[in-house]
């Protein structure tokens, strides 16, 4: 028998095992990804970014559009 207690503490174990750590962008990536969105905005083109989560990655399509108001 185990404790539920040792139970929460293997399952946390097991899921940190697959976490990753958050990449660190230097000036001439952060360029890059400034660029990409003015692209975006200019050419009303849609990209596709990589977003950070600890434990998978995430793909979003975005388009940067103009709005009147």
């Amino acid at each position: 028998m185990i404790l539920p207690e040792h139970k929460e503490a293997i399952q946390r174990q097991l899921r940190d095992l697959n976490k990753r750590t958050k990449p660190v962008l230097d000036e001439q990536k952060w360029e890059l990804i400034t660029r990409a969105m003015a692209y975006s905005y200019t050419e009303q083109q849609q990209i596709t970014a990589v977003l950070f989560e600890p434990f998978s990655e995430i793909e979003a399509s975005v388009r940067a559009r103009l709005r009147s108001y």
